[in-house]
């Protein structure tokens, strides 16, 4: 397994994919409609990035989404995060969210964000993280 950052339309598109079968997405609107926002701004690269997991036949089978705020918080907010059935387990869940720690890091964020619907506990055990009253899960980036 291999995680590598997404850039062109047809990675998009192998996200959309895999977007119609989330169980539980972490964002509270439409990922097609916001990832055809994305996809015209592909080239904007300092303020959204995302990743795929690829197998090792190369095929994706998990991806994450982030956004960069620098105006109002110096923070990175992920957008969804999702691995398909066949692909969880085994560190890849981490797989995906090293790569937005490591972006938080490289850009000077203060921390990383994101809501879910899965409870603190599910998320506390597996990265250690702190909850606040609105079920916002928080990395703060050293």
């Amino acid at each position: 397994m291999t995680v590598r950052e997404a850039t062109s339309k047809e990675d998009f598109e192998q996200m959309l994919d895999m977007a119609a079968n989330h169980p539980a997405p972490e964002y509270d609107c439409d990922f097609s409609v916001y990832a055809g926002a994305v996809l015209s701004a592909v080239g904007k690269r300092d303020r959204f990035r995302a990743w795929l997991l690829m197998d090792d036949e190369g095929d994706p089978v998990g991806y994450t989404a982030a956004i960069r705020e620098n105006y109002l918080r110096n923070e990175i907010t992920v957008f969804d995060i999702y691995l398909t059935p066949e692909a969880r387990g085994l560190g890849r869940f981490k797989m995906l969210t090293d790569e937005i720690k490591q972006w938080a890091e490289e850009s000077g964020a203060l921390r990383v964000t994101w809501t879910s619907k899965w409870p603190l506990k599910k998320w506390s055990d597996k990265l250690g993280l702190k909850l606040s009253e609105y079920t916002t899960f928080v990395w703060e980036v050293n």
